[in-house]
């Protein structure tokens, strides 16, 4: 099998036991981006109850996407605090000039957040963004 291959295959290999690693109660979604009527990814946990939450943003690395495990911090402190989580994907690993710091990518995190907000309820005055490394590129973008 060539590298090329692998590489290629690697993200469905390992997307079947991805999300059993994370709190129970985050999952998979996914959302238009308004940017170019591409649905995208992304993982979400909101919490029971009536709220206003506050919401976290949790940006992945530069050479990562949305399944990225050291994430899992994030949302297990967002888990036990009963706060909103949402990790985007906004184009994925930083391979590719959609995905770089592009229009495309704070178009998909600013929509990431418009879906938790229809999702929960999220208090407006009290989201955050984190990240390392390209995600915290990402965050400074924002």
């Amino acid at each position: 099998m060539s590298i090329q291959l692998f590489l290629t295959l690697l993200p469905a290999l390992c997307a079947a036991d991805e999300l059993e690693s994370w709190p129970p109660g985050v999952e998979r979604v996914t959302f238009v981006s308004p940017a170019d009527d591409t649905e995208q990814p992304a993982l979400f946990f909101a919490p029971a109850g009536t709220g206003p939450f506050p919401l976290l943003v949790g940006l992945h690395t530069w050479s990562s996407d949305y399944l990225q495990r050291s994430s899992i911090p994030y949302a297990r402190w967002c888990v036990e605090r009963r706060w909103a989580f949402i990790h985007p994907n906004f184009r994925g690993p930083n391979r590719t000039p959609e995905a770089t710091g592009s229009e495309l990518a704070v178009e998909d995190i600013l929509a990431a957040v418009d879906f938790a907000r229809r999702s929960a309820p999220i208090d407006a005055r009290r989201i955050y963004l984190v990240g390392t490394s390209g995600g915290g590129h990402a965050a400074l973008l924002m």
